[in-house]
């Protein structure tokens, strides 16, 4: 979607005229003079547009319908061709706008807003700067500087001039609309809660208020009044295409994806030229198993926008999930290619790797996670998998207990160690760690079968405990709903260990009738006979 300077100056030298491009439809626009009439499908003026950019909904031979952010009035109207400029020529046309008047406060702050949008900051907080020169007593000028610090990001200077613009104009809903953004990229809810109260109690229809509030009830989790406030928006504005897509992120939020993909579905076809909408409604699909579809709009996410990473690592989680591990993990690289940085595709990349095993390449990755966040416990557990899996235990026991040692409240930690020290045969360090596994996660079915089966064979007696062995292993099958063989062959073990061998027997045998328990048959019915012969299950002592 941006381009860095050199682009936009050829983007500039090479742009087309206005009319010339096959479409402009999905396209940013800016007005090419000041106070140009936006009109309603029947010629009446909605108002006069004169600043921020808009995007094409829909165009004609000479005109074209946009959606714009400028308040007061309708945010969607129908211009003509000749009174735009296409974003890639919005910095060369006010330019020169202000070559011809080096006060123009319109020319000023739209060029600011094209700076923006090709990450040009610096230059836009210039312009603004200019602004507040020529009129420091306009609040409008203080809001558009902060907004553009909101951009470059610099959180402070943008609440200085939101609370400027406050001070200026305390009736001004915008004003109290920024500094909420502000306060919410600060991630202070509270705050922003009630810059937004205070916005829409200054004007109930500045739709963008209730759109920001919901963004707040929903980092909140307080998903139904995040609804509501969506909602509310898209009454007041049923074509605002944000809206709908910030609802469908409500509704995957609650477990609705039905509703998540009907908003995107409406989301799309007000603003088809959106990457956004197939992102989401992909994701949602993802979460329902239509991995066709998902794959199908992750793609079209990608060929809209080919820049953006985030389109390219969604499009790689659905190619995994459908297990096409090349395409994704070369879907996952387009992401790093275009943002080496990007942790979430690292961690993908690796994971998928793994499952490749590509065990080097996954722990190349993991390596550039912790490089880049050294205390990402996430990172040396699944470095501590890849170690495991490529043999080399000592460097995954490392990992694993650099893990334990960032956080000591996480269960996976202790789960991924206590299952190294059981296959170096150290048992009571296992015990311990899925202990404290279970004391962390009381629902993992695997920790309590686990711990039953040390319980119920460790080779040191003082290390088993028949019934603790049967209560664990239990549990385990409880959890799993009695549908694991691995699970009700380690609760037979346990039986085996208090002296029950008639039980042993029974479940050992209700394990052989599951069909994925058939590579394991030969060790069932072994243990059968010994249960038999009341022979009680031990593990076998690995040979390091």
């Amino acid at each position: 979607m941006f381009r860095s300077s050199l682009a936009l100056v050829v983007a500039l030298l090479l742009a087309p005229p206005i009319g010339a491009a096959d479409s402009l439809v999905g396209q940013v626009v800016f007005p090419a003079k000041p106070m140009v009439p936006v009109r309603d499908g029947e010629g009446d003026i909605l108002l006069q547009w004169e600043v921020t950019a808009g995007v094409v909904l829909r165009e004609t031979t000479d005109r074209i319908e946009l959606r714009h952010s400028q308040r007061p009035g309708a945010a969607q109207g129908w211009v003509k061709k000749s009174d735009v400029v296409l974003a890639a020529d919005a910095v060369w046309h006010y330019s020169r706008e202000l070559r011809a008047d080096p006060d123009s406060i319109w020319a000023y702050r739209n060029r600011a807003i094209a700076y923006t949008m090709f990450r040009e900051h610096e230059k836009a907080l210039r312009d603004l700067t200019q602004v507040v020169r020529i009129d420091p007593n306009d609040p409008i000028g203080y809001i558009a500087r902060g907004n553009a610090y909101l951009e470059k990001p610099d959180f402070d200077a943008a609440i200085s001039d939101f609370s400027h613009a406050i001070k200026l104009d305390p009736k001004m809903a915008t004003a109290r609309y920024g500094r909420g953004r502000a306060w919410e990229t600060r991630s202070e809810w509270d705050k922003a809660l009630a810059d937004y109260d205070a916005a829409i109690k200054l004007d109930p229809t500045y739709v963008d208020s209730f759109i920001g509030r919901g963004n707040a009830w929903l980092s909140k989790r307080e998903y139904d009044k995040a609804v509501d406030d969506y909602t509310e928006g898209i009454r007041l504005d049923p074509k605002y295409a944000l809206a709908y897509r910030n609802r469908s992120g409500a509704w995957s939020a609650k477990g609705d994806y039905k509703k998540t993909i009907a908003d995107c579905d409406v989301a799309i076809k007000l603003e088809p030229g959106s990457p956004l909408g197939y992102t989401r409604r992909g994701n949602a699909k993802i979460l329902i198993g239509d991995l066709v579809g998902a794959e199908d709009d992750l793609r079209r996410a990608v060929k809209l926008d080919p820049t953006n990473d985030e389109c390219h690592n969604d499009l790689g989680v659905a190619l995994r999930r459908a297990g096409k591990l090349d395409e994704a993990i070369a879907a996952y690289s387009e992401a790093l290619r275009l943002n080496p940085k990007y942790v979430r595709a690292l961690f993908n990349r690796g994971d998928a790797r793994l499952t490749a095993k590509d065990y080097v390449g996954a722990i190349a990755d993991y390596d550039a996670v912790i490089a880049i966040d050294p205390n990402e416990v996430d990172a040396f557990n699944d470095r501590g998998v890849a170690w495991e899996r490529k043999g080399d235990l000592t460097k995954a026991l490392a990992d694993y207990t650099s893990a334990v040692q960032l956080n000591a409240k996480n269960p996976r930690s202790y789960r991924n160690r206590a299952g190294l020290y059981f296959q170096k045969g150290q048992y009571g360090k296992a015990s311990a760690d899925y202990e404290k596994a279970i004391e962390l996660d009381p629902k993992v079915a695997s920790s309590y079968s686990a711990l039953a089966e040390i319980l119920a064979g460790a080779p040191d007696s003082e290390l088993r405990d028949g019934a603790r062995a049967v209560k664990m292993g239990q549990k385990a099958c409880e959890l799993s709903d009695w549908k694991n063989p691995i699970y009700l062959s380690y609760l037979a073990a346990a039986y085996a260990e208090d002296g029950d061998f008639k039980k042993a027997i029974q479940y050992q045998k209700q394990a052989l009738e599951f069909p994925e328990f058939e590579k394991y048959a030969a060790w069932g019915k072994a243990r059968i006979k010994d249960y038999e012969a009341e022979v009680p299950y031990r593990i076998a002592v690995p040979q390091m």
